[in-house]
């Protein structure tokens, strides 16, 4: 928190399932989550992520690539990524 007081960051986005201290709210810096709800407090920006996987998948077969993996976090730790994956494995 020292690089806040001294103003080299003036807010967080993130879309990591953080947990925010009382500590941090003391401080008074801006938070915003993206695609994951922390709290009520915090504003969330949302996508469309089903559709966001679509246009990945979509991107590498353009390529003409022939073999894919998808490599994602931990089965606790899929959401929102788990609507990306539908959508890559819908095309």
């Amino acid at each position: 928190m020292d690089k806040y007081k001294q103003k080299k960051i003036v807010g967080l986005l993130t879309s990591s399932p953080i947990q925010i201290s009382k500590k941090s709210g003391k401080l008074n810096l801006p938070v915003v989550s993206f695609d994951r709800v922390i709290s009520p407090q915090i504003p969330t920006v949302q996508s469309n992520n089903y559709d966001a996987g679509m246009q990945i998948a979509k991107s590498v077969l353009k390529q003409k690539k022939k073999k894919v993996i998808i490599i994602a976090g931990s089965k606790e730790d899929y959401y929102p990524i788990s609507d990306r994956i539908k959508g890559m494995m819908c095309v």
